[in-house]
């Protein structure tokens, strides 16, 4: 499994490297974020039976969260660990050890927290509804902002499709179609927002001559527009839009998804991969 060959310290270590290094308003965002999660989380586990899996993964998950939150507090009051941090590298050990503990005893326990799709969740502006004039039309702001707090949540908690679409409808009364298209479109898009943003540090540091290329899953769910596209096999650059001209109108987006339910997936492409 994917884990298997993954210890907790490290993981931890990359997930604090990469927080430590953002700006100050999105370490505010992303504490309150880690905060609510931190006291769901909790709940839950006072209504878990002792020593089951259930009660491991909801312990896995407070562990990170509260290593991401002491990472957090020292990048919002850096003057309030000043001198602290042999107990920070402690802290982040023991939690590391706490949850290798965990998937030793309840194997594929953890699941790898999206670190970067939870920062770009911080940004109104990465959410399709907040692009888009239609959805800006129907749905209030006040609504908009819940949909992205409900939906940073889902990421945070590492939840599942199915319990973010049930969140959702805790904020937005719709029909379960409904609901599911905005929490897949969605989260689709924010994972490849954060993933373009990975490609770029590659790039920058790596591969300069990565580019980016779209991959669509074929099936009986596959749209006739993401079959033209995929017969295309469009690679752009980086800072490049895809583009694509179907029914006489031209769709331009730089990730996917470019229309609800659209499952193309980011992928990287360097001219030595066709080699």
């Amino acid at each position: 499994m994917f884990w298997d060959d993954i210890d907790g310290i490290k993981t931890l270590e990359r997930d604090s490297a990469r927080l430590e290094g953002i700006e100050l308003s999105q370490a505010r965002k992303l504490m309150k974020m880690y905060q609510q999660a931190r006291k769901e989380i909790i709940n839950q586990l006072l209504l878990t039976p002792d020593n089951t899996f259930t009660e491991a993964k909801l312990e896995t998950a407070l562990r990170q969260i509260d290593q991401a939150m002491s990472v957090l507090h020292s990048r919002i009051r850096p003057d309030l660990v000043f001198g602290f941090e042999t107990l920070f590298e402690q802290a982040l050990e023991d939690s590391g050890r706490e949850i290798n503990a965990f998937e030793k005893e309840f194997n594929g326990i953890t699941r790898a927290v999206p670190i970067d799709a939870i920062i770009a969740s911080t940004n109104p502006d990465n959410f399709l509804f907040n692009q888009y004039e239609a959805s800006v039309q129907n749905y209030s702001a006040r609504l908009r902002n819940n949909f992205q707090r409900v939906l940073g949540q889902s990421l945070v908690q590492n939840k599942t499709w199915s319990q973010a679409v049930n969140d959702l409808n805790t904020v937005f009364s719709a029909q379960e179609y409904q609901l599911a298209r905005i929490a897949r479109t969605e989260l689709h898009n924010i994972y490849n927002v954060s993933k373009l943003k990975g490609f770029k540090g590659i790039q920058n540091q790596y591969l300069p001559d990565l580019k980016k290329a779209l991959y669509h899953p074929m099936d009986s769910r596959t749209g006739e527009d993401s079959i033209e596209l995929a017969e295309d096999k469009p690679i752009v650059e980086l800072d490049e839009p895809f583009t694509q001209l179907y029914n006489g109108r031209k769709y331009v987006f730089m990730t996917p998804p470019q229309r609800p339910n659209d499952r193309a997936i980011l992928v990287p492409y360097r001219e030595s991969y066709d080699k």
